[in-house]
């Protein structure tokens, strides 16, 4: 049996690319280094939360990912003492 995958023929951008075409604020730069600093103190054992990584398997529809995000935000407050939600 012989197994075949479609690709995508879309160049991949770099990073550095990305981000100079979509810069972040400075409000989201902070917002992002929290949740990375919640992160590793969770893996380090010094935040007792469990860590919890949801969403869709893909990001190609961000129309869909937003609506996820709508969707489990209010869950994601209610739980947030107990588990730390990553999407």
């Amino acid at each position: 049996m012989e197994l075949t995958m479609k690709t995508n023929s879309k160049k991949m951008i770099i990073p550095s690319d990305l981000r100079a075409r979509h810069p972040i604020t400075s409000a989201a730069a902070i917002q992002l280094t929290q949740h990375r600093r919640e992160i590793i103190e969770i893996l380090e054992g010094r935040d007792k939360r469990f860590l919890a990584f949801v969403g869709p398997c893909s990001l190609d529809d961000s129309g869909a990912i937003f609506e996820f995000a709508t969707k489990i935000e209010g869950l994601i407050g209610e739980v947030s003492k107990q588990v730390k939600v990553v999407i």
